[in-house]
């Protein structure tokens, strides 16, 4: 018998709250798994269900369910194991992220400090630009899906991974960056290792909040930068990329 995706959060909730009152893990990690979790049943990539961490994703599916149709689900739902842990888990959850890597990057950004992130505005992911009249005379693509978009900064984030390298995908690159900065976007590629370590985390979430501050002002940037710096802030995102990546990708000395 095949679960729903939104039954299948909920066992995974009652699992995981289980294991916070036995001990054996607390609930920051508890909420970070299945988050996770959420964000791959809302996603459009699958991992290994026996080997998540090591084994490679399929990529390009349609998402199985959404944030909406959970929540939904949730809603009705009443006296059942890990409820209150799904529904908090909800709220930090994202539709269509594309892969691993970009669920850990929005993750970084957008949850609260005490998991590891930045507490930044939810992007849209994977969703198509759509263009001006005048736009679309500047641009060779006919349409553009951002990993992350924040409409109201008028910024792209996006994950550059091993199917990234090479001449073509480079080029291919380079020309959506064209793009992007001919509707005046302004575009931050990430690399793996620029999700794999506190460091190359901490590089990238700069640049995003000097952007974001142009709207946001600088006070709202100096308030940011502050819980950048803060060594409770640095450990909870530790345990965040502890808790996603393998422990030979997790450790905060891997070289550069």
């Amino acid at each position: 018998v095949t679960e729903s995706p939104e039954l299948c959060v909920i066992r995974a909730a009652a699992d995981l709250a289980l294991k916070v009152r036995q001990g054996l893990i607390n609930n920051d990690a508890a909420l970070i798994r299945l988050v996770e979790l959420v964000d791959e049943l809302c996603g459009r990539y699958s991992r290994h269900p026996s080997c998540p961490r090591n084994e490679s994703p399929i990529y390009d599916i349609k998402p199985i369910t959404s944030v909406s149709k959970i929540g939904c689900y949730l809603k009705v739902a009443k006296r059942i194991d890990g409820i209150n842990l799904a529904r908090q888990a909800l709220r930090y959850a994202l539709d269509n992220l594309g892969s691993p890597m970009e669920t850990l990057l929005e993750m970084a950004c957008c949850l609260p400090p005490h998991l590891g992130g930045l507490n930044l505005p939810k992007p849209v992911a994977n969703q198509p630009l759509v263009f001006s009249d005048h736009e679309r005379e500047l641009v060779s693509h006919v349409t553009l899906r951002p990993d992350s978009y924040w409409e109201r900064y008028r910024i792209v984030g996006e994950y550059n991974g091993h199917d990234h390298d090479g001449w073509n995908a480079s080029a291919e690159d380079d020309r959506r960056v064209s793009d992007y900065q001919a509707c005046s976007i302004k575009v931050f590629p990430a690399r793996y290792e620029n999700v794999s370590t506190g460091k190359g985390l901490d590089e990238y979430l700069r640049k995003l909040i000097d952007a974001m501050a142009v709207v946001e002002g600088p006070r709202w940037r100096q308030r940011v930068r502050a819980t950048l710096s803060s060594s409770t802030y640095r450990q909870a995102r530790q345990a965040l990329l502890d808790t996603m990546l393998p422990p030979r990708m997790s450790d905060a000395n891997l070289p550069l």
